[in-house]
């Protein structure tokens, strides 16, 4: 380690501190800071670059937890979402793989803490065994710090190789219902549960993800063009509800047309909503206050599992909306551009199965086939 301490032209110091350790380039990583007061303060100063330097060599006594420690240290601009979802995930990593040294974290220590993690009960759900998606996104996050550790040059490089990861007990079906039955749906919540019925009018009517419609603002709503414009997302984490400007995907930014129908039902909410003088359009006219995007899944699910008898969540509204367009022949690049998918794959799962299209897919082919036949 080699240290320089200097003295400037108007009587203050430099420091500049060299690592010891040469990298692939066979150059040394090195610290500097100018401007200081005194000799004192610069050996100071020294002293935490050369442990800061000497910290970013391999070394084999690094803990996982230490590294993970680091590596969130380096994330300035991690969003508050994604701080609360670390959150979460980051105790139930420590408790296995916390205190493995880096240097073996490999294929089989990763692998061991996929089975332990899976035999878990979700603490969320009463039963059921944590899924298998949320599992891989721990993974991802512990395969994110050793390659980070790897671009720090604090690992040679990474280990882990292939995963196998369990499946879910029960598969994952998004409820689809038909255009008729959500008119019923909306038109019940209109007379009974009105906090909530206009976040699910614009998710089943317009394709919009939960938090875009309740970020949606009135200066967003063109009522003379007949068009919304959808560029903010409101999203709730530790307890705090925030509006932020960026989206999903780089595609959710979008302008999507409503129908008569639809700019209907929001002149009449707005009308409403005046008295409130409150920007955003779900706002509750009773409360003037923006219903969290809990709030309004929670409450979504219990009262159409308890009206209708449909196990239905929120989001599916999504899906229902992109299965309606897909037998109604809308094309996939409009289907794309409505729902802000970054992807035609998405969309293509969204759209599910189509009894109608099928039906027309067989009737054709039949026919032709009987000709032969007759």
């Amino acid at each position: 380690m080699s240290i320089k301490i200097t003295k400037q032209n108007n009587g203050l110091y430099t420091v500049r501190v060299w690592a010891t350790h040469r990298d692939e380039f066979g150059k040394r990583k090195s610290k500097q800071q100018k401007d200081i007061k005194t000799v004192a303060v610069a050996e100071v100063i020294a002293d935490k670059f050369q442990e800061e330097l000497d910290y970013n060599r391999y070394d084999e006594n690094i803990t996982f937890k230490e590294l993970s420690n680091l590596y969130l240290e380096s994330k300035i601009n991690i969003s508050i979402t994604t701080r609360s979802s670390y959150d979460y995930m980051i105790p139930i990593i420590n408790d296995y793989m916390g205190k493995v040294k880096i240097c073996n974290v490999n294929t089989r220590v990763v692998q061991g803490f996929i089975n332990e993690v899976a035999k878990k009960e979700n603490p969320h759900c009463k039963g059921q065994r944590i899924k298998s998606g949320t599992i891989q996104r721990y993974v991802g996050y512990i395969k994110a710090v050793i390659n980070w550790g790897v671009g720090q040059d604090i690992l040679e490089y990474n280990r882990i190789k292939r995963l196998e990861y369990p499946q879910d007990e029960i598969e994952f079906e998004p409820t689809i219902i038909n255009a008729e039955q959500i008119g019923e749906i909306l038109k019940f919540l209109k007379q009974y549960c009105y906090n909530i019925y206009i976040p699910v009018l614009l998710d089943s009517c317009l394709g919009t993800r939960r938090g875009e419609a309740l970020g949606l603002t009135w200066d967003m709503v063109d009522f003379d063009n007949n068009i919304v414009y959808l560029k903010k997302n409101l999203v709730q984490a530790k307890n705090k509800v925030i509006v932020k400007e960026r989206l999903k995907t780089h595609k959710s930014k979008r302008v999507i047309a409503i129908s008569d129908f639809i700019k209907q039902e929001l002149l009449q909410h707005k009308k409403m909503n005046e008295a409130l003088n409150n920007p955003f359009v779900c706002a509750n006219i009773f409360t003037g206050k923006v219903p969290t995007p809990s709030y309004v899944t929670k409450t979504y699910h219990d009262v159409i599992l308890e009206v209708f008898g449909i196990n239905m969540r929120l989001h599916d509204l999504r899906h229902c909306f992109n299965h309606i367009a897909n037998e109604n022949d809308t094309d996939i690049v409009t289907m794309v551009n409505m729902l802000g998918h970054s992807n035609i794959n998405t969309n293509l799962l969204y759209a599910g199965f189509s009894v109608n299209k099928t039906r027309k897919a067989v009737n054709l082919i039949s026919n032709e086939i009987q000709k032969g036949f007759n």
